[in-house]
């Protein structure tokens, strides 16, 4: 798994102004996908990020998220610290450490 996880993975996302402007709250919303998460605390500071995520799936149990980084106007570099409380499925006790960065590369393509 640690090998598997290691490997950089890169992805191409087009954002509309509109969702830029929306600012950096949004970014993290669709995390985790079908669960209830709410923000207990979101500051961002002088381009310094300091959040958690509380998620809580039916049967899956809860899971904390804890983001720290740094944001700007092209540029993001994000922890995110994945830590499952109370999980009551076998194996799905797993603490994660993920590095998000993100950089502006261009305007989206015209449609």
């Amino acid at each position: 798994m640690k090998t598997a996880m290691a490997d950089k993975q890169e992805t191409l996302v087009c954002i509309t102004q509109a969702d830029a402007d929306k600012g950096y709250r949004d970014m993290f919303k669709d995390v985790r996908k079908g669960s209830e998460c709410a923000y207990s605390r979101f500051e961002v500071n002088g381009g310094k990020l300091d959040a958690q995520m509380d998620c809580k799936a039916a049967g899956q149990g809860q899971m904390v998220m804890k983001l720290a980084g740094t944001l700007g106007p092209n540029r993001s570099d994000v922890t995110i610290d994945v830590d499952p409380v109370g999980n009551p499925l076998p194996g799905q006790g797993m603490k994660m450490t993920l590095r998000l960065t993100t950089t502006r590369v261009g305007d989206c393509p015209a449609s």
